[in-house]
């Protein structure tokens, strides 16, 4: 850098004053001076000391090292050859202060006003600092650290920039600021800039219809309004679809598409659905139009009594909605139950939250409620004890002790016989209506005997050929693993251990059976 003072004989100046880096060189040059010089002298103050009385340099220009924090003065004194009126030579004087900075901060924001939707990017590429500092970062938003901006012993200001993902602010004034700090010396620089972030209004649409409440057979007129209004201009079809199976689609280019008619042949209440779309968004509403004088539709509403009840104690649901008869009533108590009467009762007999669901309809329309219902037992009875693990034979299931029991194969006794492998649970009483649930799963193994025993009485004999005859024609399918759903009678029938039970097993129980001694 070269600072170039001019010393004018008439009157002497000072230039503006500027800015360098701690470190830098610059070189004091005089050389733009008018007329003819005879000399040169130069006085240079560092920051904080006394000017000096001797001349720092007599040459015309000269380089100067400037290696300390604050403000330079740099003077110049020039002299003339040329006799001044009243004795002595002509001089003319300059000055100009360099202030000298470990760090020089520049910040630039993308934009000073962003939506919510959009990034903000913080550059701060245009700061500047001495090559004897290796300064330390803070980016701040709003006067609050902002550490995935933030770098640690930057290599160069390149470095410098961030961007701030969408969503970060809310709509409002904010203010973005950059801070470069010299660890040793704690000199620093701020920059800041304010921007504002304003909120993004997604497009919504309605519509209103003239006359409110019309006749059948009469035309109603519908005007669109979209919000915000200047959103109007962008939009590219407006649908209606008007519950009677007709649809309209109305293109909103070049001639708009804010009005539309329609005539309704019949009474009724109609869900009139409204769709408009922008190139980037779309927006929907849905309004009823009465046309004539229908039957009101129907409101459902229900309690429930208890809404959380204890496993196997009745639940009553009580309608409180309204409709004008006549009236279909469905109800669904999320555990495969239905009902249609208006206020049933209904008993859950597994634990667990299931959502009971009401659907009203009359000649009006229909209206659906919902309710959860949360089903817990009144205690934990022990799981059940499984006797017989054999595909095909009895298998048994003794429940813990109780005063009654209902089991999920409908079965109210403490003990029942079950024959496939499964899923199974059961629901104990243990007095005073209070129950508990204890699931239980039926797992069973290939019992098939290659000796021939399929009845598994110990021993094979002629018994075991019906016994295998009566499970071959029961009917639940050849697999083992079936074997039971119809008849208990050959557990070990699986004598070719082939998984089916077949013809082939019964040819061999007979070929042991009369095999030659």
């Amino acid at each position: 850098m070269v600072i170039a003072l001019a010393a004018v004989p008439a009157a002497g100046g000072a230039s503006a004053a500027t800015s360098v880096l701690l470190g830098d060189t610059v070189t004091c040059d005089a050389s733009a001076t008018e007329g003819h010089p005879s000399s040169y002298a130069w006085y240079v103050t560092e920051p904080g000391g006394s000017p000096p009385t001797q001349p720092t340099s007599t040459a015309i220009s000269f380089p100067l090292l400037l290696d300390a924090i604050g403000t330079w003065t740099i003077e110049l004194v020039v002299g003339y050859p040329h006799q001044a009126p009243g004795g002595g030579t002509y001089q003319a004087e300059a000055s100009t202060t360099i202030q000298v900075e470990v760090v020089v901060t520049s910040l630039e924001l993308s934009d000073t006003q962003i939506t919510t939707e959009e990034s903000l990017t913080l550059d701060g590429t245009a700061s500047r600092w001495s090559d004897w500092v290796t300064p330390t970062v803070m980016f701040r938003l709003d006067w609050v650290a902002y550490a995935p901006c933030n770098v640690q012993s930057p290599p160069d200001p390149s470095v410098l920039t961030c961007v701030v993902p969408p969503g970060f602010f809310e709509p409002g004034p904010h203010i973005a600021s950059l801070r470069l700090q010299d660890p040793v010396s704690g000199s620093y620089s701020r920059a800041t800039v304010d921007f504002e972030v304003v909120a993004v209004s997604p497009l919504a649409v309605d519509f209103s219809w003239e006359p409110v409440n019309p006749d059948p057979g009469a035309l109603v007129q519908l005007e669109i309004q979209v919000q915000p209004p200047e959103a109007e201009a962008d939009l590219l079809t407006a649908t209606w679809d008007w519950d009677d199976g007709q649809v309209l689609q109305q293109p909103c280019q070049p001639y708009g598409c804010m009005f539309a008619s329609h005539e309704w042949a019949q009474q009724g209440w109609y869900d009139v659905h409204l769709l408009v779309e922008t190139a980037d968004e779309s927006a929907e509403v849905t309004r009823t139009i009465q046309v004539g004088n229908p039957p009101t539709p129907p409101v459902a509403a229900f309690t429930a009594t208890p809404a959380s009840p204890l496993l196997v104690r009745p639940v009553t649901f009580t309608f409180t909605g309204s409709c004008e008869e006549p009236c279909t009533y469905a109800w669904a108590f999320g555990d495969g139950a239905t009902a249609s009467i208006p206020s049933p009762s209904h008993t859950y007999v597994v634990p667990g939250t299931y959502t009971a669901r009401l659907t009203v309809t009359n000649d009006g329309g229909c209206d659906s409620e919902q309710l959860p219902i949360t089903v817990s037992p009144c205690w934990s009875p022990a799981s059940p004890v499984q006797s017989g693990t054999c595909y095909g034979a009895p298998i048994q299931l003794t429940a813990a002790a109780g005063v009654a029991w209902l089991w999920s194969t409908g079965a109210t006794s403490r003990t029942v016989t079950v024959g496939l492998a499964g899923d199974y649970w059961v629901d104990v009483n243990s007095g005073g209506s209070c129950w508990g649930h204890s699931p239980w799963t039926v797992a069973l193994a290939n019992c098939g005997d290659p000796g021939g025993d399929a009845n598994l009485d110990g021993a094979t004999d002629l018994a075991d050929v019906p016994a295998l005859l009566r499970e071959l024609a029961d009917g639940d399918g050849t697999a083992v693993i079936d074997a039971g759903a119809a008849d208990l009678s050959a557990p070990g029938g699986d004598v070719t251990r082939d998984w089916l039970l077949t013809a082939s097993d019964l040819e061999a129980i007979l070929a042991i059976l009369f095999a030659g001694p």
